[in-house]
């Protein structure tokens, strides 16, 4: 069977699902005005074009090279931002323009699609079009930037974190504005291309377009797999993260082994002694005044992740892993969900070739990363960090800490609003009632943390990412349903947080 044709099968289940939950909504006395109607439209209008003519444009989205961390891509990246602003133009929305970041100068795209309700409210929907790199490319099975459908799924790198996601949301978006009249709410949006490195600048992005990006709510279509394959997830907090870059010098050049082996020190073992030391035998973080500022779990919080609906087997099943490993006084899901984290995330010294060769190396490097929770200053951690691999370094070695741009705060997601129960309430429905999973993340989106304080805006991740998408791993990929599901979300999210925002805005009446 073409999976054209399974998509339209799908699409009419889901309206139809759409549909019975509607009515049941309207039996217990819901607001019937939501937007049922402007909704079948704009599902039937994206429904007959995508095969024929919408699907292609997300292959050209993803065949962009648009990884943030290279240097070699930095074209890429105006490139895809480009891409946007062309996209924006063709569906019709407007005051389209690419925005940079104040001291950096990376690229954002940016667009509107406005109601004529002088009342309406405004939604900023988020999302970035860079992706990881591809190491090691030799893992994959077909070529990362050729994107392909294999067994129901596209395949190639991004299509999950971000550009899957972000495509159905202007797809969404397209469709909506080719069948109404008038926009249900205001709709800005925002597209960066420098998450995957930490969105540097972004902060003082936001707070310099304070006045064009004002909103009431804020959704990100970037977000974390759902812990379920029979329910969406729905993310009430997320871990924020920093990193360094360390590294130790002994000499200029490489140095033969047996000649000056003994008289100077061998920068990768200096390394070792330095990474050896940031952790104690229990698994604890060993920087001095590293949890001064955590917060201790409640009761209410244990049993939360003692509930997590993922068996632990299957996890470290899925990664082939030896054993769950962390500090010893909590629960895995505790430190995956609600501890700080310290990781090396990368490595080098010395020859890895073929063979061997006999050399002291005249450096040694490696990448931290840092994974901080809710009252953890990441500034105060990077002091700290420095402080501490300066104090361990052994003598006869320079030792340098540079910090790198990832650099996000936690975030508590306000769990009890409009906003809330109108993401709620799609993911419910792109699941045939079931109702999404809540749970706390061990990622970060700084953006996340950023719209709150800087906007002062509830927000929400709408994702219907699933766990085997291979998220920033070889044969990274995102299923035809998943991209369906995406785009039927978005579609009816405007008319649901119109309800929700009303319904509240009367009860608080």
């Amino acid at each position: 069977m073409a999976w054209g044709l399974l998509a339209k099968l799908f699409l009419l289940a889901a309206t139809a699902a759409s549909l019975v939950i509607g009515s049941a909504a309207r039996e217990a006395g819901g607001d019937v005005d939501s937007g049922g109607v402007e909704i079948a439209a704009a599902l039937k209008w994206y429904r007959e074009r995508w095969d024929e003519d919408l699907e292609k444009d997300l292959f050209e989205l993803l065949a962009i090279r648009s990884i943030s961390g290279s240097p070699d891509c930095m074209a890429d990246i105006e490139r895809v931002v480009n891409w946007a602003t062309a996209k924006f133009k063709a569906i019709g929305m407007t005051n389209v323009n690419i925005l940079r970041t104040p001291a950096d100068q990376h690229p954002l795209a940016y667009a509107e699609w406005r109601s004529s309700d002088a009342d309406a409210l405004t939604v900023l929907l988020y999302g970035h079009l860079d992706v990881q790199p591809v190491d090691p490319e030799s893992s994959w099975d077909s070529a990362p930037f050729e994107a392909r459908i294999h067994e129901g799924k596209y395949f190639a790198r991004g299509v999950s974190d971000d550009k899957g996601p972000v495509f159905g949301m202007l797809v969404a978006l397209q469709s909506l504005i080719a069948t109404l009249g008038n926009a249900p709410i205001n709709v800005k949006i925002l597209l960066e291309a420098h998450e995957e490195i930490g969105s540097p600048g972004m902060r003082e992005f936001v707070r310099e377009h304070r006045e064009l990006l004002r909103c009431d709510y804020a959704i990100s279509a970037d977000g974390v797999p759902s812990p379920s394959d029979e329910a969406a997830g729905l993310v009430t907090g997320m871990k924020g993260a920093v990193a360094a870059f360390i590294d130790v010098k002994s000499s200029q050049v490489d140095a033969h082994a047996g000649i000056y082996g003994g008289l100077i020190m061998n920068p990768a073992l200096a390394l070792s002694t330095i990474l050896a030391s940031l952790h104690a035998h229990d698994g604890s973080i060993a920087i001095p005044g590293f949890y001064d500022d955590v917060r201790a779990l409640d009761e209410a919080e244990r049993k939360e992740y003692a509930n997590y609906p993922v068996p632990l087997e299957n996890d470290l099943a899925a990664l082939g892993a030896v054993a769950a490993f962390g500090e010893k006084y909590f629960t895995p899901r505790e430190r995956q969900f609600a501890r700080p984290t310290l990781d090396v995330v990368g490595m080098s010294s010395g020859y890895t070739g073929v063979g061997f060769k006999a050399v002291l190396p005249p450096s040694a490097h490696a990448k931290v990363g840092i994974r901080i929770v809710p009252n953890q200053d990441p500034d105060k951690v990077l002091d700290q960090l420095e402080r501490h691999v300066h104090q361990v370094a052994p003598c006869c070695v320079n030792v340098s800490v540079t910090r790198l741009p990832m650099k996000g705060e936690a975030v508590t997601f306000n769990s009890d609003g409009a906003l809330f129960q109108a993401v709620r309430r799609v993911l419910a429905e792109a699941f045939r009632g079931n109702l999404p999973v809540e749970f706390k993340v061990g990622g970060t989106i700084p953006i996340a943390a950023i719209i709150p304080t800087e906007l002062n805006a509830d927000v929400q991740l709408l994702s219907l990412t699933s766990p085997t998408d291979a998220i920033h791993a070889p044969n990274e990929n995102f299923a035809l349903d998943s991209m369906h599901r995406t785009i039927e979300a978005f579609i009816k999210l405007p008319f649901y947080l119109r309800q929700e925002h009303n319904r509240y805005s009367h009860d608080e009446l």
